[in-house]
């Protein structure tokens, strides 16, 4: 089973969950006299049918993709690739999306993300091939069995725009990054606009000194973005974008500094120096995966 598919029965499973709910809902709000219960149920109801009109278009729209565009030195855009570093890469297609939280219009060129954040596998294979020193909390550069999948973190700016050059990408944009997680249509999570704590990691509901990253594509695809972009909020991350000041760079995602709720995709901070919580993926221009591209794995 493709990605393309894989998504398309977790949007069916989500309609048919939030069908049920609705009618549940609908029908408590019929049956109760009491205030406070009759606005829990409209509210609710209201949530539910936003939910399920984003599913109705999305599934409506991966069963009937739009025609991919074409460049030179690529027949086709293919929506899932995998480039030399062994890393796969999703495209995310040329146009309009809603930005912030205010939802303003913004419009971009395509290119490719990484699917999932840079690894403590890839950067150590990054240190062992380079003459890079070695950042200073991990000095003996080994890794606990186990950890290979988990997030780098705890990296520079500097240290995360090293490491895209030497495979041949670069930090997404502020607005690249909020596009690949969010999709066209505003959503707040990847996967909608009701939270769901299946399809992500919970780490804010942890005690701080407890928090700690998980294995990537541990929830992939029911978590991923419309485009396939997962592990979003796992982590904070660096993205190419100034922060109000050429001092501090925007970092993207979360959701380690949120205490009580979980994380949103429109979550916005920045940094100046290397932190416990931030790691990174990179993209590239579409009109230059060529040069950096082994293999699709869909067209």
């Amino acid at each position: 089973m493709n990605l393309q598919d894989s998504r398309l029965m977790q949007i069916r499973a989500n309609l048919d969950r939030d069908l049920r709910l609705l009618a549940e809902y609908e029908s408590n709000l019929r049956l109760t006299s009491d205030p406070k219960e009759r606005m829990k149920c409209q509210s609710e109801i209201e949530q539910l049918k936003s939910s399920i009109a984003l599913s109705k278009s999305e599934q409506q729209e991966l069963s009937s993709p739009p025609e991919i565009s074409r460049i030179t030195n690529i027949p086709k855009l293919a929506r899932l690739i995998v480039t030399r570093d062994g890393r796969q890469m999703v495209l995310i297609p040329a146009g309009r999306f809603l930005s912030g939280a205010q939802k303003n219009e913004r419009e971009l060129h395509a290119f490719y993300i990484d699917r999932y954040p840079v690894t403590k596998g890839d950067y150590l294979h990054f240190l062992e091939s380079t003459d890079r020193p070695v950042p200073g909390h991990w000095p003996d550069v080994t890794l606990p069995q186990g950890r290979e999948r988990h997030p780098i973190i705890n990296l520079t700016c500097s240290e995360a725009m090293a490491y895209a050059e030497w495979v041949g990408k670069r930090l997404p944009t502020e607005d690249e990054w909020e596009k690949a997680a969010r999709g066209p249509d505003g959503r707040l999570w990847p996967w909608g606009n009701r939270f769901d704590e299946r399809l992500c990691a919970t780490t804010w509901r942890f005690d701080y000194d407890q928090r700690d990253t998980t294995m990537v594509g541990g929830f992939s695809p029911q978590g991923d973005s419309v485009y396939g972009v997962s592990d979003v909020g796992h982590i904070w991350e660096w993205t190419a974008s100034w922060f109000e000041s050429v001092r501090y760079k925007v970092v993207r995602g979360g959701p380690w500094r949120d205490t009580k709720e979980p994380p949103l995709v429109i979550n916005r901070s920045f940094e100046d120096d290397r932190a416990h919580d931030v790691g990174f993926r990179c993209a590239c221009n579409a009109d230059r995966i060529a040069d950096i591209l082994a293999s699709v794995l869909i067209g």
